[in-house]
């Protein structure tokens, strides 16, 4: 993990990419869940967390071994993880050609490893391909994977008018949702007790021998996690207040217009900055189209837009009528967005 910990504080690479080449490193299979929570576990700075007990609060006290890594290395990591690092990522030449800039950005459809990519020299040309290599042996002409990515971000493009009617109702929404932090404060301290509960429960049951000390492990790191998330939150809660959303709201969408021009048009660098920019998430090429795991969600709203302006093309209605439907932001759509308003603003250099 020591060498996990040094390539996520350099901020090249993603999580899920350092994850993918440990397992190859180490011969190893550890999944998402369990690699994240580990580059959340304080142990590996040299502090234990202890719990609420009777009258003595929650604290950190120091661990009897010695640390694998250093407590600023550690905090740095968790500044990457939760956005709040403003790294310059450089340009990483390994995964920078000219005809493979999705390399490093997508995911077998077969067997979910991250997928490399390289050409093959034919009788008069170079032919590229996306492959996995793992022995799952999946491959794809990368020109295809190209083109399918260009018509993907060609299906973003907005007439003025919706542009306008999008920034009014996300901005209308998002309004309402944070106008009450306190609902949301309540519900991240429900969240709390019930942890604290789930933890004094299994300490007393440990205490009378109905479960061992490896089960009581278990429910406490799986605990302490998730309290050290949601307490995260609750921070952020405060922070949304602070955003000047419409700001955020309108560089963005500046962003998005004419996306797939500047893509074609742009080198290896900017291509791969506005791919990292625009999905949050490894995308996945399967039957001929993609998909990812969680989709940006302004591009989604845009998406939902123009498929109903489509589908609604021939009726009489106001061009502005298919937007009526638009999903009302929720709690967790609130914090993507403003993630992924974040990193699309970025795209133009600002700095918000």
């Amino acid at each position: 993990m020591k060498w996990a910990f040094n390539e996520m504080a350099k901020g090249v690479y993603s999580a899920s990419q350092i994850m993918d080449m440990m397992n190859m490193r180490e011969g190893k299979t550890v999944k998402v869940s369990a690699f994240l929570a580990g580059l959340r576990n304080t142990a590996y700075c040299g502090k234990i967390y202890v719990e609420q007990y009777n009258d003595e609060e929650a604290h950190f006290v120091p661990s009897i071994h010695e640390p694998l890594i250093s407590e600023e290395l550690f905090e740095k990591v968790q500044n990457i993880m939760d956005g709040n690092a403003n790294l310059a990522r450089p340009n990483v030449k390994i995964l920078s050609d000219d005809n493979l800039p999705l390399r490093g950005f997508l995911v077998c459809p077969e067997c979910g490893h991250l997928i490399t990519g390289s050409a093959s020299t034919g009788y008069s040309k170079k032919y590229y391909y996306y492959h996995c290599q793992s022995p799952c042996g999946y491959r794809y002409k990368a020109e295809i994977i190209n083109n399918k990515f260009l018509e993907l971000l060609q299906a973003l493009e907005m007439r003025e008018s919706i542009k306008k009617y999008l920034r009014k109702v996300l901005k209308q929404n998002f309004e309402k949702f944070i106008d009450n932090p306190q609902h949301q404060r309540k519900k991240i301290l429900m969240e709390i007790d019930g942890l604290n509960n789930r933890l004094k429960s299994a300490r007393n049951k440990l205490l009378e021998e109905i479960i061992d000390n490896e089960d009581y492990l278990e429910i406490k790191t799986d605990c302490k996690d998730k309290i050290e998330k949601l307490e995260s939150n609750l921070t952020k809660v405060k922070d949304k207040n602070k955003i000047d959303f419409p700001k955020l709201l309108d560089h963005a969408l500046s962003n998005v217009v004419d996306l797939a021009k500047v893509f074609s048009s742009g080198d290896i660098t900017l291509k791969r900055q506005i791919i990292s920019s625009i999905f949050p998430e490894k995308l996945e090429f399967f039957e001929n189209h993609y998909r990812t795991m969680r989709p940006n969600v302004l591009l989604s709203y845009i998406y939902q837009i123009n498929n109903d302006l489509r589908a609604k093309k021939n009726r009489k209605n106001s061009e502005l009528s298919p937007l009526s439907g638009l999903v009302p932001i929720t709690e967790e759509l609130s914090k993507y967005l403003v993630e992924d308003l974040e990193r699309i603003s970025k795209l133009s250099g600002t700095n918000l």
